[in-house]
């Protein structure tokens, strides 16, 4: 149920998809939907958090590789971009939320996802 909901929101966006829509793609009642998330914006939040995590988490043990700032940032940059650009799904979930995304899901992604890696960086 996750993929599905996260392959409609990168294609048609977050308020272009309705639960209704998702659970009859996913061959099951709304209703049913509702007994495992409470709304909308936990599915929408369920179904980001694996996509962006398992290939946020392969940035950390890369920059444990290298020791000078520089080197580390250049890493940073040149796997964050290779990893959006390189996996159409990911792309268009990251472009939707910028474009689209509310500032608590950008902050809720920035809190759960992106806070590991980031913090990896030096300030």
């Amino acid at each position: 149920m996750l993929k599905t909901a996260s392959a409609r929101f990168a294609a048609k966006g977050y308020s272009a998809v309705s639960m209704r829509d998702l659970a009859s793609a996913v061959g099951v009642m709304g209703a049913k939907l509702y007994h495992h998330l409470s709304d909308k914006e936990e599915l929408t939040r369920a179904s980001l958090s694996p996509v962006f995590s398992e290939r946020v988490s392969t940035i950390e043990g890369l920059l444990e590789q290298h020791t000078s700032l520089d080197d580390r940032m250049e890493a940073f940059v040149s796997r964050f971009v290779k990893m959006i650009m390189g996996e159409e799904l990911l792309m268009r979930l990251v472009l939707r939320e910028l474009l689209d995304g509310t500032g608590e899901r950008l902050e809720y992604l920035a809190k759960t996802v992106f806070k590991e890696p980031f913090s990896c960086l030096p300030v």
